[in-house]
C-alpha cells in the first residue's frame, strides 16, 4: 500500500519520522538537495519538493548558504484557557502572555452562516427553515511573539 503513495510523499515521511525519534536530533543537518538525488535516485525537483514540505510542516528550517536543517523544538507554554475570571478586564490571553513575557496577538474572521447539524445541537438550535442563516461563526489565530500557537472557532 506504501507504494501507491507518491515516492517524494515516502522520502519526507522518513525524515519525519527520523525527527519524531530523535535520530535526527533539533540543529542537525538535513541531506541536501544532490544527496537526497543520490540516495533516493530522485530529480531535483522532488528532492526540493521534499525539503519545502519539511520547512512549511515546521519541522526544518532553511539557512540559506548552508543549509536545511532540523528545526529546534519550541519549549511547550501553557495556554490559558479559562477565559471567564472573576475580572473581566481586557483579554485573558493577553494578560497570560503578558505573564509569559510574550507579546500577543490575533487575527479573526467573522461570518454569518447556517449552523451544522452539530453546531445546532450543541446550541439546541431548532431546524433551519431552507437557507436560513442563524449563526455567527468566528474563527481566531491566536499569535505569541509573531508565532500561531492557537485556533479558535466560536
Amino acid at each position: 500500500m506504501d507504494q501507491d503513495r507518491p515516492l517524494w510523499l515516502r522520502i519526507v515521511e522518513q525524515f519525519r519520522q527520523k525527527i519524531r525519534s530523535g535520530e535526527l536530533p533539533p540543529g542537525a543537518r538535513l541531506p541536501s538537495r544532490p544527496e537526497i538525488m543520490r540516495d533516493f535516485g530522485v530529480s531535483d525537483a522532488v528532492a526540493k519538493q521534499v525539503a519545502r514540505v519539511l520547512i512549511s510542516e515546521g519541522l526544518a528550517v532553511a539557512k540559506p548558504g548552508s543549509g536545511t536543517y532540523v528545526r529546534e523544538r519550541p519549549q511547550l507554554r501553557r495556554l490559558i484557557r479559562a477565559w471567564y475570571r472573576a475580572t473581566r478586564a481586557g483579554s485573558p490571553f493577553a494578560a497570560e502572555m503578558e505573564s509569559q513575557g510574550r507579546r500577543a496577538a490575533w487575527d479573526y474572521d467573522s461570518r454569518t452562516e447556517q449552523a451544522s447539524e452539530h453546531i445546532r445541537e450543541r446550541l439546541r438550535l431548532d431546524e433551519p427553515a431552507g437557507d436560513e442563516i442563524d449563526v455567527l461563526r468566528t474563527e481566531y489565530v491566536f499569535y505569541a511573539d509573531g508565532e500561531p500557537v492557537m485556533l479558535s472557532t466560536s
